[in-house]
């Protein structure tokens, strides 16, 4: 299961969780629901680390994520349905939901920064709950900007994954999600938000100060700002962000073999 949701009581068999992200939500990935599992497939060394120190060694194996194996291609399909300019390169912006409302990042602020940035074809794609008023304190996050002059909405019943879309991109910002590391594993231009509360809440501090080093955070007040630019023209972190995500995830796209092997040992196959 991706989730922490008990084993049908019919099972007679080892019970494996898996979870669906690389993003360091450590106060999640830690969850004692663990235990109701025999096994963990861990995707990343920071969920490892800590599902290691909850369940022990011998019941968590380092897989990585089988979803970066392989991912098709769907820039012209999404040019065409987002109406996007082939001639412009293509910016996510991914932010995340909390469950401290507080702890979300200011995505009003980034959004009007963002579309100053007219040299850009930019797609917001939300974490669904985002969409949701009842799960954000009865706000309504994007009201003002589901069409405005250069950002168009990825929604949840889109038939692109925010992954689609990542892959197609030239650049992706992000905060604490999964996608912001998935990003990296893709070698794409990553750009953090700089929301550095919500990497505290989580308790992944000490990922967020390596995190810092690896990925600039613009001066979303400022439209002067250039961090975007300058990546674009120059991206001198990119050699230390590849050492740092190699370092972060496991099997970086051979996840599957992992899994497919890690699978047999335990069913005996």
């Amino acid at each position: 299961s991706t989730e922490f949701r008990d084993k049908p009581y019919w099972f007679d068999c080892p019970a494996v969780y898996f979870g669906h992200g690389i993003g360091p939500k450590l106060d999640y990935a830690g969850n004692k629901n663990l235990l109701k599992f025999d096994y963990v497939f861990s995707p990343c060394k920071p969920l490892f680390d800590i599902q290691v120190a909850l369940m022990g060694k011998d019941k968590v194996f380092p897989v990585g994520l089988p979803i970066l194996d392989e991912i098709k291609d769907r820039k012209k399909e999404i040019i065409a349905d987002f109406k996007l300019d082939k001639n412009k390169p293509i910016l996510v912006y991914a932010p995340s939901w909390c469950s401290d409302i507080s702890k979300i990042s200011n995505i009003h602020k980034i959004l009007e920064f963002l579309n100053s940035k007219t040299q850009f074809n930019i797609i917001v794609s939300p974490h669904p709950l985002l969409f949701k008023p009842e799960k954000c304190s009865g706000k309504v996050l994007f009201k003002e900007a589901i069409r405005t002059k250069n950002i168009v909405m990825n929604r949840p019943n889109s038939k692109y994954t925010t992954l689609d879309l990542v892959n197609i991109s030239a650049i992706v910002v992000s905060d604490i999600s999964s996608i912001l590391f998935e990003a990296m594993a893709l070698d794409k231009k990553v750009i953090f938000d700089g929301n550095n509360e919500i990497y505290s809440y989580s308790k992944a501090s000490h990922v967020f100060e390596q995190l810092i080093k690896v990925c600039p955070a613009p001066n979303w007040h400022n439209y002067e700002d250039r961090s975007l630019e300058y990546i674009m023209e120059n991206d001198m972190l990119l050699t230390t962000r590849r050492c740092y995500i190699n370092n972060y995830l496991f099997n970086n796209r051979q996840a599957s073999q992992s899994f497919e092997l890690e699978l047999n040992k335990i069913f005996n196959f």
